[in-house]
């Protein structure tokens, strides 16, 4: 349980951490007024169209950092989807019919997920696509291969 809880502490200051240097990357959407129709899709769901950056939602500077810098926001990804396994397994406690279900679940996330960004002409969308397509197969095969492996025994 200690080793868990310290793994946890380690993950959500990586998260914290990728969060705040992705937030920092992602301001640069302020001085780029023609980036604001791509890359500011939750200022234009609240606000219509952006015509001034006070307009920006904070939101959108995850997504503008994912898109053209997405070494800090591949790691906060990555390691939430680290501290949810974590989080998982000490709620499950071991056993694998909930475990089996956490990674199902998640495996279908990280592919509904990755659809978001299917056909992105930028270099982070593209590996946000492939990450997520290759984390949900993953996901998805090891609750298969848990299924496999001990549920054949309860059957």
């Amino acid at each position: 349980m200690y080793r868990s809880f310290v793994v946890c502490v380690l993950l959500s200051v990586v998260f914290i951490f990728s969060a705040l240097v992705s937030w920092y990357e992602g301001s640069a959407l302020l001085d780029k007024s023609w980036e604001w129709a791509h890359s500011a899709p939750f200022s234009q769901m609240i606000n219509g169209e952006v015509m001034g950056e006070e307009q920006i939602v904070q939101l959108d500077y995850f997504v503008y950092a994912a898109k053209f810098r997405p070494l800090f926001p591949m790691l906060m990804f990555s390691s939430f989807i680290l501290l949810v396994l974590a989080v998982g397994s000490i709620l499950t406690k071991g056993r694998w019919k909930g475990s089996m279900v956490l990674l199902a679940l998640l495996g279908v996330g990280l592919f509904a997920f990755s659809f978001l960004s299917y056909a992105s002409s930028t270099l982070g969308g593209q590996v946000f696509f492939y990450f997520g397509i290759a984390a949900g197969m993953f996901a998805v095969g090891s609750a298969l291969l848990m299924y496999v492996r001990f549920g054949r025994r309860t059957v």
